[in-house]
C-alpha cells in the first residue's frame, strides 16, 4: 500500500475531517519534496532542518509552522510507526486574534449584494452560525421545519448537532428544497449514479444515494466524472460574499467565516448567555467561544482617550486677561 494510502485510511481511522487530511498530506508532500523525493524513512533526522526553513526561509507564521510539524510527527509515528530520534523545535503558538466581526448594518448591505441561492447560503451562514462546510453538505432531510431546527451531519471533528432554523428564510429554504427536487427529477430521466454520500452511510444505506431526502439542498450545476451529483464547491460561495463585501464598501478583510464570527457576536450583544452561544456554535470548550466577548467588553469602550481632552481644549473659548 502507498504512503499516502496508508496516510488517508489512518486519518480516517482518527476521524480527521476530509479538509484537514488534505492539508495535513500537502505538509508531508512538500517535506518529502523538499528532501528529493526520498523515502520518509532515510530522512527522518530532516524534520528540524525542514521547520528551520519554513521559519527563515518561508517566513510562515508559528501556527503554520506548527501545523507542518504536527502533520510530519502524525506521518511518522501514526502512520509509518518510525520513531523520531531528535526533539522537534516547533514554535510556540502566537496569541490568538480577536475574530474580525461585521456590525449588523454591514450584515445588511453585505446580503443586499447577494442574490438567489448566494443570498440564501449567506443569510444561512449569518443565521445560523453555520460553517462553510456545514452549510454546502446540508441534505434536504436536514432542514426540519416542524421543530425550527437543522441537522448538521458531520460537521467540523465529524461531530452532529443540531442549530437553528431562521424564521425570516423558511419560505426561501422551502423553495429551494422544491428547485432542488426539480433538478433530482431531471437526474433520474438520465444515466444518474445518485448523490455523492459519506462511506458509512453507502455501506450500510446503499439505496438511499437515489432518494429524494438524500439530495443535496445546493445541488452542483454540473455530474462529477462518476455520474454522481456533488453540492454546489465551496469558492462558488467564498468568491461570492467576497465580491459583494467589495461591493458594498465593507473595509474589513472579511470572508464566509467573518458571518459565523457576527452570528456569535451579535447572539451576545442580544443578551444571550455564553453556554447558550457555545451549544450553538458547537464549540468543545468555552474557552472557544469566550473570544467572542471581546465586542461587550465596555470598560475598555468606556474610557476616553486622552486626545480628547487636548481636542476639546482647542474648542473651549480661551479667557484673555487684560493688564490692569
Amino acid at each position: 500500500m502507498k504512503i499516502k494510502e496508508q496516510f488517508y485510511n489512518k486519518m480516517k481511522v482518527k476521524n480527521y475531517s476530509p479538509n484537514t487530511t488534505e492539508a495535513y498530506w500537502g505538509w508531508c508532500e512538500k517535506f518529502i519534496r523538499y528532501n528529493g523525493i526520498k523515502h520518509p524513512s532515510e530522512i527522518v533526522d530532516k524534520i528540524n532542518d525542514y521547520i528551520m526553513f519554513l521559519t527563515i526561509e518561508k517566513k510562515l507564521a508559528p501556527n503554520t509552522i506548527r501545523q507542518a510539524g504536527f502533520a510530519i510527527i502524525f506521518l511518522y509515528q501514526t502512520v509509518l510507526k518510525i520513531k523520531i530520534p531528535q526533539y522537534i523545535d516547533l514554535p510556540k503558538p502566537s496569541n490568538k486574534k480577536p475574530p474580525v466581526v461585521f456590525t449588523r448594518e454591514e450584515v445588511s448591505r453585505i446580503l443586499d449584494q447577494l442574490t438567489n441561492e448566494n443570498l440564501l447560503i449567506a443569510q444561512l451562514l449569518y443565521g445560523s452560525g453555520l460553517r462553510v462546510s456545514e452549510c454546502l453538505s446540508l441534505r434536504i432531510k436536514d432542514i426540519d421545519f416542524g421543530n425550527n431546527q437543522i441537522l448538521i451531519y458531520n460537521g467540523k471533528g465529524r461531530k452532529s448537532d443540531l442549530g437553528i432554523l431562521p424564521s425570516p428564510i423558511i419560505d426561501d429554504l422551502r423553495l429551494q428544497i422544491e428547485k432542488a427536487g426539480l433538478v433530482y427529477q431531471k437526474d433520474l430521466l438520465k444515466n444518474y449514479n445518485g448523490t455523492t454520500l459519506p462511506e458509512d452511510i453507502k455501506i450500510k444505506y446503499p439505496s438511499v444515494t437515489k432518494s429524494l431526502e438524500w439530495q443535496y439542498l445546493f445541488p452542483a450545476s454540473n455530474y462529477c466524472e462518476d455520474k454522481q451529483r456533488h453540492h454546489v464547491h465551496q469558492s462558488v460561495i467564498q468568491k461570492a460574499i467576497k465580491t459583494a463585501i467589495k461591493k458594498a464598501g465593507v473595509l474589513k478583510f472579511g470572508s464566509c467565516h467573518t458571518l459565523r464570527h457576527s452570528f456569535a457576536t451579535h447572539l451576545l450583544q442580544n443578551g444571550n448567555d455564553i453556554r447558550t452561544v457555545q451549544e450553538l456554535l458547537r464549540h468543545k470548550n468555552v474557552k472557544t467561544t469566550m473570544i467572542y466577548t471581546h465586542v461587550l467588553d465596555t470598560e475598555k469602550r468606556s474610557v476616553e482617550s486622552p486626545l480628547a481632552y487636548i481636542e476639546q481644549r482647542k474648542n473651549t473659548p480661551r479667557i484673555i486677561r487684560i493688564a490692569q
